[in-house]
């Protein structure tokens, strides 16, 4: 079947240096997916503080998304930084996008230190989703870090929970190496 990439961007505000970086990294992954799988439906979720969560669109094959006059290229560059970051949420709302029959990649693209409501909340609802995240056969989690001060630990204990990796992004080179990945996976090769 057609695999899945669900796409999460941390627009904290502690992400106002990387947020561009951040939405090229997503708009090159997601060029590449076109051209390599086109058929390869993705979707996009931000998040910020709590309570502050988008899904921007879902479940949309990458080709029509790259295609000259759709929207999607638009939305994802209007993102923009702001408050705290609620990264659980964000996860949260990626796992509910997940069908239990197909191959879905999740990545996450973040500067790494969940804080809102509080950390120690926080590790709660990370430990919680990756529970949760667990039950579901078919399903990986990639973390890209934005900066040195990432809980990578947490950020490690994730992905290797949910076969996927960490990447310290210092490149769009480290970031498509882990994308070249995922592509892979979901497409089946």
């Amino acid at each position: 079947t057609v695999g899945h990439h669900v796409m999460i961007g941390d627009r904290s505000g502690s992400m106002w240096g990387d947020i561009d970086g951040v939405k090229a990294s997503l708009e090159q992954a997601l060029a590449v997916e076109s051209f390599q799988n086109g058929g390869v439906e993705t979707t996009l979720i931000s998040f910020s503080s709590q309570g502050d969560v988008t899904l921007h669109w879902k479940k949309v094959p990458a080709d029509k998304v790259m295609a000259l006059n759709e929207p999607y290229t638009k939305i994802l560059r209007s993102i923009q930084a702001t408050c705290m970051t609620g990264m659980s949420q964000g996860l949260n709302l990626a796992l509910e996008q997940v069908d239990l029959k197909q191959t879905t990649g999740i990545t996450l693209f973040t500067d790494g230190y969940a804080n809102d409501p509080s950390s120690y909340q926080e590790i709660k609802n990370l430990d919680a989703f990756v529970k949760k995240a667990s039950e579901a056969p078919a399903l990986f989690l990639n973390c890209i870090g934005y900066r040195d001060w990432c809980d990578w630990p947490r950020l490690n204990s994730m992905s290797n929970a949910l076969s996927g990796k960490t990447v310290k992004a210092t490149s769009f080179k480290d970031v498509l190496g882990a994308m070249r990945d995922t592509q892979e996976l979901l497409s089946g090769r």
